[in-house]
């Protein structure tokens, strides 16, 4: 590594017996400067007599608080030399009285301290090499040069003390730069640069604390994987190493919870789908870091913007247009600077899902990875021909022509293709026909036709785009295929939501699922399933936990947007609990839990009327 140079001049520097000044190292935040000091140096001079004691001077407002830190480091188990400074730390007590009163957390702390002084030689505190970090941070009330004469009577003209001073100098600013440069000419021997370091050995670095087996060192062991994902990070302009570092960690998080769904794949394909996720990280990471993160990274990619701006879509709309400048901004941005990441990316919601609220749902996330494999991944000649239609634009005539054909041919029997499938498909064909394309003349009907076959089949809930027609009506067969998509989605809701609530139901109100979901429909659901003779009245205890689970799904009761609009529900609901065969009324325990589960239900009915009638 070109650090390596760095490396030798502290080596060199640490190996001179008398030393009159002090290393600095500048660079840039986030460059590798501390990861340095921590890891390479660290591991250098472990066989070493010398032992780093690293000191961070951000905030650090006085004096006394510098002398603190110094201490606690000095007395800190870091390293396997530290009690042998213990003197130097009882001459910093000394030298300022007030130091004593902040130091003193136990009766006999400071007694302790003198004690453990005595016990050893002053001369043993060369074997330390201090690393005051962080200079540019240092608080305003604390003036620079204070701290660079503190550094040098202390520690480099005093004690001949090995120190290396690391800072970002292009931050400090204004007369602080005038000071920085002055203190720096009387205590700085040496300016040592921070280099550049090779970003594939970094990233094999930052993936070795994780085990050789994990998923993450299986796809990074390449060495021509490193290279692309180095190509990518020096593309986006990432010179930030601890944005690199957490975007691996966080990674290798996404991989673990969907390592049930990866390690089923076959290995290319596996590698494949993990490099496309990496790329989605990478992107929606650093977005997300951005002043206005993208809502809908899928909309980018599909390149909406362009089908819209032929259409001539936002010409009368500003915002939209707006939206459209910053999308087309984006995909130029992440999508066209680097061909690895042009060839090798998708955004999945469980992606951005896990950036921004860290969690990810196993279920959904197996069903999202699996779609994506059947229909990108594996051979599938309906999915190729389709991408091909989509990106015309790179086609020469001929091979235009042919796609054409072979898609209209397969299209009457694929089962691949989603609703925003579809939907491009249909904005796409309808401009290439305006603009005299030769496409078959009855490709609208023979579109039409495919989607009301694959109604039934698709799965709406990881439909691409929640608002798959939302854009314009172009009336005839299109206005159709919108019809049938909303009957279709609505049928697929209710069908969905009747399994959930009876799961709920049957599992003594009790689901894996997000319960909230559940709340805006459980009484209709549940009326229209026949819940109550089949659960709710199998026992006393049923009806004793139905009215506590309420409580819980509803909380707070009083006052739920989501009873009111049940409130014919609710109260056939109860009628049904009251005129129920299996109400027996010599049961007095029954009939108890019966009226306080009634009670509870008409209650919250009531009191969200009386506050609407007082809102009015």
């Amino acid at each position: 590594m070109t650090i390596n140079t760095n490396l030798d001049k502290i080596k060199k520097y640490l190996a001179t017996e008398v030393t009159t000044y002090a290393l600095l190292l500048d660079g840039e935040w986030g460059s590798g400067k501390t990861h340095f000091i921590s890891n390479t140096l660290a591991e250098e001079l472990s066989n070493t007599k010398f032992s780093i004691r690293y000191i961070s001077l951000n905030g650090v407002s006085d004096l006394n608080e510098l002398k603190k830190k110094i201490f606690f480091e000095l007395m800190s188990k870091r390293g396997k030399k530290v009690n042998q400074s213990a003197t130097f730390a009882g001459r910093l007590l000394e030298s300022v009285a007030p130091l004593n009163g902040v130091l003193q957390v136990g009766s006999n702390f400071i007694e302790q301290i003198r004690s453990v002084e005595k016990s050893f030689n002053k001369k043993k505190l060369a074997n330390c090499f201090f690393c005051f970090d962080d200079f540019e941070r240092i608080s305003e009330n604390l003036p620079m040069e204070e701290v660079f004469g503190f550094i040098n009577t202390n520690f480099v003209e005093f004690d001949n003390v090995k120190v290396l001073i690391v800072v970002n100098s292009n931050k400090i600013e204004g007369k602080q730069r005038e000071k920085f440069n002055k203190g720096k000419e009387k205590i700085i021997g040496r300016t040592l640069k921070q280099e550049t370091l090779m970003m594939t050995d970094i990233l094999e670095e930052f993936s070795s604390p994780y085990s050789k087996d994990s998923l993450l060192s299986k796809w990074l062991e390449p060495h021509e994987k490193r290279e692309d994902i180095a190509s990518v990070i020096k593309d986006f302009e990432i010179i930030n190493l601890r944005q690199i570092k957490n975007i691996i960690g966080i990674f290798d998080e996404i991989l673990t919870e969907t390592a049930g769904y990866l390690n089923t794949l076959e290995e290319s394909i596996r590698n494949k789908l993990v490099s496309i996720m990496f790329n989605n990280l990478l992107i929606v990471y650093i977005d997300r870091e951005g002043d206005n993160p993208q809502v809908n990274y899928k909309r980018i990619m599909e390149r909406h913007y362009i089908i819209k701006e032929k259409l001539s879509i936002y010409n009368d709309n500003p915002e939209y247009k707006r939206r459209a400048d910053e999308e087309k901004s984006f995909f130029e941005k992440f999508h066209e600077k680097n061909s690895y990441v042009k060839e090798n990316l998708y955004y999945f919601d469980l992606i951005t899902e896990y950036v921004i609220n860290a969690r990810i749902d196993s279920s959904t996330a197996e069903n999202e990875l699996d779609t994506y494999v059947k229909r990108y991944l594996k051979e599938d000649p309906m999915m190729n021909s389709y991408e091909k239609i989509k990106n015309f634009r790179q086609l020469e005539k001929e091979d235009f022509d042919r796609e054409i054909r072979t898609f209209f041919h397969l299209l009457p029997n694929e089962t691949s293709l989603s609703v925003s499938d579809y939907k491009n498909l249909y904005y796409i064909l309808n401009l290439l026909s305006n603009n005299e394309f030769n496409l078959p003349s009855n490709w609208k009907n023979v579109v039409f036709d495919s989607f009301v076959r694959r109604t039934e089949e698709f799965e709406f809930v990881m439909d691409d785009t929640s608002d798959a027609f939302a854009w314009n009506d172009f009336g005839g067969k299109f206005s159709e295929m919108e019809g049938i998509y909303k009957k279709a989605k609505d049928k697929n809701v209710k069908e969905r939501e009747m399994c959930k609530v009876e799961d709920w139901f049957k599992n003594n109100y009790f689901c894996k699922e997000n319960e909230y979901d559940l709340t805006a429909k459980l009484f209709t659901r549940a009326n229209e399933l026949g819940v109550v003779d089949k659960y709710v009245m199998k026992s006393n205890e049923s009806i004793l936990l139905l009215k506590d689970a309420i409580k819980r799904v509803y909380r707070p009761l009083k006052n739920n947007d989501r009873i009111s609009p049940q409130k014919k529900d609710i109260e056939i609901f109860c009628t049904s609990i009251l005129t129920s065969e299996l109400n027996h009324k010599n049961d007095y325990i029954q009939q108890h839990n019966i009226r306080e589960l009634v009670d509870l239900l008409k209650d919250a009915i009531k009191e969200k009327e009386e506050i609407s009638e007082e809102c009015n």
